[in-house]
């Protein structure tokens, strides 16, 4: 079975919101719904630089299309788990990017 990681810029926690102890949300991404749908189940890893590892992450459990700035954008709602913590950005980090897939 192929499983997919999802790394993100996402600094200082910026548009994450707690929902419960262990469940959270995080936008407003730039993905189609169609993209976003595609990444339920999938673990995700958020990073304040692509050089420094994760900070936070977990499994993405629901995805929202919502409008932000008069654009759709996706909101991921998010179970946590700490062994998303302390990985590296998949990819190149000598480029600016926002994200980056590693289908495993």
């Amino acid at each position: 079975m192929t499983t997919t990681d999802l790394h993100l810029y996402c600094k200082d926690y910026k548009f994450m919101n707690s929902i419960s102890d262990k469940i959270f949300t995080s936008g407003f991404w730039s993905f189609t719904l169609e993209e976003a749908n595609a990444f339920i189940g999938c673990n995700v890893y958020f990073h304040n630089k692509l050089k420094e590892p994760s900070y936070r992450g977990g499994q993405i459990i629901a995805v929202e299309s919502k409008k932000y700035k008069d654009k759709e954008r996706i909101l991921f709602t998010i179970a946590e788990n700490n062994e998303n913590i302390g990985k590296s950005w998949y990819g190149d980090v000598s480029i600016r990017q926002w994200y980056s897939i590693k289908h495993n």
